[in-house]
């Protein structure tokens, strides 16, 4: 049978349009030996991907979470700027709802 795979390889297999070489043919013999045929399975090409779902979705979730409290604490220092003021200018403050 090793000869008929090394005649193949070298290209007398008209239908190939050429020739394979034999470190394939031998590499796809011994994957095929270990697993069997899932080991001639093809694999997805290509880079994998630096985050899982969940780590990507984790990462988003933080990056908004932080703009959410910068947003917050600029709004913070806007209410003491305007407490501030009110208090320089000598003007009532209006009463709140007790919301905050």
């Amino acid at each position: 049978m090793r000869c008929q795979w090394q005649a193949w390889c070298r290209g007398s297999n008209a239908s190939t349009g050429g020739s394979v070489q034999l470190a394939s043919v031998e590499r796809w013999r011994t994957q095929f030996g270990a697993v069997g045929a899932e080991g001639l399975a093809v694999k997805k090409g290509g880079r994998k991907p630096k985050f899982t779902e969940t780590e990507r979705r984790n990462a988003e979730l933080m990056k908004r979470n932080a703009e959410l409290e910068r947003k917050l604490h600029v709004a913070n220092v806007l209410i003491s700027l305007q407490k501030k003021a009110h208090e320089l200018l000598g003007l009532a403050l209006p009463e709140s709802d007790g919301d905050g």
